[in-house]
């Protein structure tokens, strides 16, 4: 039996397996033939070579496992229903809007100068303890903590951040003592990455419509 290596994850977009390496700080998809093997093996095809299972090995893709019983996508979040701009809000304050330029610009240092697996490290264990504390905080002020983001756009250039801004905006709810998802997805025809930030299913920095156009491929 096989599984996924660690800080491998995948999911299935457009009929192709997709992959995100978060050591190697990317995404990735297999030759025809692998792909073949790796489809074939986590649908539970009984015809899948062992030499070509051997290779995905060899390629860093699979790790022989005996306890593993079968390769499958982690559990989805809720599909997005809504975002944020439909809740009522208040203007954030400048406070919150200079946090949220801080918070970018920490989250830009932290991708340039640590790998993406110690970055999800991070906030997957910022996330754990914020829960156990179960915080409520009401709508209208995540809200504001999420216009105070879309404020920044007017000093940050908004365009190619969204992971910047997902991380920022996931360390600032994280002060606030809430812990929403953060979910990075992909799509494929042709391939586009993105992220965002998502409150059970409400979208806290895109619009529902948008994130639904992706699959998720990790959850945190």
């Amino acid at each position: 039996m096989y599984r996924l290596r660690d800080n491998l994850y995948h999911c299935r977009s457009g009929g192709r397996s997709i992959f995100l390496d978060v050591d190697a700080n990317k995404y990735f998809c297999l030759s025809d033939p692998m792909e073949q093997a790796f489809a074939g093996y986590i649908e539970g095809s009984s015809g899948t070579a062992h030499h070509e299972l051997d290779t995905l090995v060899a390629r860093g893709v699979l790790v022989p496992d005996k306890m593993s019983e079968r390769i499958a996508a982690g559990v989805p979040p809720p599909i997005p229903i809504s975002e944020i701009g439909a809740w009522a809000s208040l203007d954030p304050s400048a406070f919150q809007v200079a946090r949220a330029i801080a918070y970018q610009i920490s989250a830009a240092l932290s991708l340039r100068y640590t790998s993406l697996a110690a970055v999800k490290f991070k906030i997957a264990e910022r996330s754990a303890r914020v829960r156990r504390c179960s915080r409520q905080l009401p709508n209208a002020e995540i809200a504001k903590i999420s216009a105070a983001f879309e404020r920044t756009s007017l000093v940050l250039a908004s365009a190619d951040r969204c992971l910047v801004r997902s991380l920022a905006l996931m360390s600032m709810m994280h002060a606030y003592g809430i812990a929403p998802r953060l979910i990075f997805g992909v799509r494929t025809n042709p391939f586009s990455a993105h992220s965002w930030v998502q409150l059970r299913d409400v979208v806290l920095n895109d619009t529902a419509e948008h994130a639904r156009l992706f699959v998720p491929i990790l959850v945190i």
